[in-house]
Parts: structure tokens; C-alpha cells; sequence
């Protein structure tokens, strides 16, 4: 079994087939959590947090701007 990640800033799917540390996964995927909100199976995650093959990982852009 292999991990669904899916970026929507521009929809795309990544198998994880072992597992390993979020922030290493963005790092390979060149995404800067800095801009991005990442949810590990409908929860918020944490860099640290570790992705197993059975985990679903949405990645979302952060929305700025607003009312000056």
C-alpha cells in the first residue's frame, strides 16, 4: 500500500511506499511548508510527523491578501 499525497496549488499525486518524515517528503517535492497547510488523514500535520504508506496527506497553499 502506498500514501495518497495531494497538492491542490496544482493537483497531483505522490505514492509514499515507506515510511518517513513529513518534512523530508516536502523537501523531495521542493514544497516550502512555510506556504502550504499540510493535513495528514484530515488533521493538521507537523513537520516531524512521520507518513506511513497507509496515511492520505492533502497539501493546501495558504490564502493571503484581505481588506486593506
Amino acid at each position: 500500500m502506498s500514501s495518497s499525497i495531494t497538492n491542490r496549488g496544482a493537483i497531483s499525486e505522490v505514492e509514499v511506499r515507506e515510511t518517513r518524515p513529513l518534512q523530508a517528503i516536502l523537501e523531495e517535492l521542493g514544497i516550502n511548508p512555510k506556504d502550504y497547510i499540510v493535513l495528514v488523514n484530515d488533521s493538521k500535520a507537523k513537520l516531524d510527523q512521520i507518513i506511513s504508506p497507509r496515511d492520505r496527506v492533502l497539501i493546501l497553499p495558504k490564502v493571503r491578501g484581505g481588506a486593506h
